[in-house]
């Protein structure tokens, strides 16, 4: 993965993250520079693998399952941009 600066790692829809938290992520960036930034890169490469999929469920039979597999990986990103999967983080360590 290319090296990406902290304003291309931020450039995505905060609307379809629930319980987005913008302050919460500048901490993140202080607390946990290098784990955070690794993170949303992970979080712009599943995005990047959702669109291809729906690119493919176009011209698939199986559009159901499609749509199910790009619902998981935009999830899975979301929670990666939230710091949720980081230490101490509502994933891993729930109340």
């Amino acid at each position: 993965m290319t090296e990406r600066t902290d304003e291309e790692l931020l450039n995505f829809d905060r609307e379809g993250i629930e319980d987005w938290d913008e302050a919460g992520a500048m901490v993140l960036f202080v607390e946990q520079p290098d784990l955070y930034r690794n993170h949303l890169a992970v979080a712009l490469y599943l995005d990047g693998w959702a669109a291809k999929v729906e690119e493919h469920e176009r011209a698939s039979s199986s559009a159901q399952f499609s749509r199910g597999y790009v619902e998981a990986l935009r999830q899975l990103a979301a929670y990666l941009r939230k710091g949720a999967l980081l230490p101490g983080g509502e994933q891993l360590d729930p109340e």
